[in-house]
């Protein structure tokens, strides 16, 4: 915490020195030395002579290289360029086709779009939000539950033939699902190298929360689940998805948010699905939306916001400094 303190102190003052540019994640910048390098932490001197130790990945990918080759004596250190698609500009929107893979729930060729924020920067780190919807799901993705900020959002569709063979309106065959999802989330961290999973966002209403309940079980501890991926969950109105078999893997350190309509027929068992994820160490909100129905409200939707961007972003975010 004392790293973040005198790092947003040093981002927010002019500078005389001239020997580098260091910007960090938030593309905030000041011009400093380097002193030493320990390990992963780096040592630098701003330009009031005050000298201190953050952990290298505080800064951009081109200050990482700067730092990972510098000397001591050394005046000037090369760093290389960072290399992006040419596709990958601020604002811009993609669209990832799979024809490997199986068609959608709505009987059309997987897709999903993907949306760069207008900060973009092929230098920094942005977080990767995936939001799943209800019925028969989409690809199109939503910012409606976001703080201000740079986020990559995605929509993910579901698989056509993995419904619950008791409940045909709702997702199942887990496994298989989270599969499908896998695959074009792999795709996504393909196409855009800089995004950083501990801080990235998986959200879903309805069957979209069934959906990442029933993966989370399905997956349990095993290497390569969705755990792997996100620090954060978002369940709205859905979840204790039927015929999902296994446990919840380790969700320490993570943050959960969950909510449900009083009077929606998920009422009877989405408070379960709250006590899983604190059971499995997660931070967790569990939410109850009066008088509502099987609904995610524009009220609750803002209280997301506000979690997000007071609570569950900057814990994560500390926590990787003090790494």
């Amino acid at each position: 915490m004392k790293c973040i303190l005198l790092l947003a102190i040093g981002l927010s003052m002019p500078h005389a020195l001239t020997a580098r540019t260091f910007t960090d994640a938030k593309g905030r910048a000041m011009e400093a030395e380097v002193v030493s390098v320990n390990g992963v932490n780096v040592t630098i001197k701003r330009a009031d002579g005050r000298t201190f130790s953050v952990p290298a990945d505080t800064f951009s990918q081109a200050d990482q290289v700067y730092i990972k080759a510098w000397k001591p004596g050394a005046s000037a250190v090369p760093t290389e360029p960072v290399k992006v698609a040419e596709d990958l500009k601020p604002g811009s929107t993609l669209v990832l086709e799979f024809p490997d893979l199986p068609k959608d729930r709505r009987d059309q060729p997987t897709s999903c779009t993907v949306r760069l924020p207008q900060g973009y920067d092929g230098a920094k780190k942005f977080p990767l939000v995936i939001w799943m919807s209800g019925g028969d799901g989409g690809n199109t993705p939503s910012s409606a539950f976001l703080p201000d900020g740079d986020f990559v959002t995605a929509g993910l569709p579901f698989l056509k033939g993995a419904n619950n063979p008791n409940q045909a309106s709702m997702v199942g065959d887990f496994d298989k699902l989270w599969d499908y999802h896998r695959a074009m989330i792999n795709k996504i961290h393909e196409r855009i190298p800089n995004l950083d999973k501990k801080t990235s966002i998986i959200g879903g209403f309805s069957n979209g929360a069934h959906a990442i309940d029933g993966e989370l079980k399905a997956r349990g501890g095993k290497e390569g689940g969705v755990a792997d991926y996100f620090g954060i969950f978002i369940l709205a109105d859905g979840g204790g998805a039927g015929g999902a078999k296994g446990n919840y893997p380790s969700l320490k350190g993570k943050h959960a948010y969950v909510c449900y309509g009083e009077t929606s027929p998920a009422a009877g068992y989405v408070p379960a699905v709250g006590r899983n994820f604190k059971s499995r160490g997660a931070e967790m909100v569990l939410s109850m939306m009066e008088k509502t129905g099987h609904e995610f409200t524009a009220s609750e939707q803002a209280k997301v916001k506000e979690w997000i961007a007071r609570i569950a972003l900057p814990g994560l975010r500390a926590e990787q400094v003090v790494k």
